[in-house]
């Protein structure tokens, strides 16, 4: 999950493979052909290539895809432990 919406913003958390209960936020940007979309995840938000999203078997909420296509080039903290104050994300 991404500060803004392009490869080019910092990191802020790596969601897990198959994680549930991703609500999208209505929010979504075209960047080249990329669709990026602002999504909530246990309260925070950030950004994601809407590529690795799925929705989820209940119809309601996304879960990341099974795998991950994008390279690790940058170690980040797995999501449960973000703080979202350090990152400007709270509200």
């Amino acid at each position: 999950m991404r500060e803004g919406p392009g490869a080019n913003y910092p990191i802020v958390c790596r969601l897990e493979s198959g994680l549930d209960g991703i609500v999208l936020d209505g929010n979504h940007v075209m960047n080249g052909e990329t669709r990026w979309q602002k999504i909530i995840v246990q309260g925070d938000s950030g950004w994601v290539n809407a590529d690795f999203l799925i929705l989820s078997d209940s119809g309601s909420t996304f879960s990341t895809t099974p795998e991950t296509k994008e390279p690790n080039t940058k170690p980040a903290p797995i999501f449960p432990n973000i703080n979202p104050n350090a990152h400007g994300l709270s509200d």
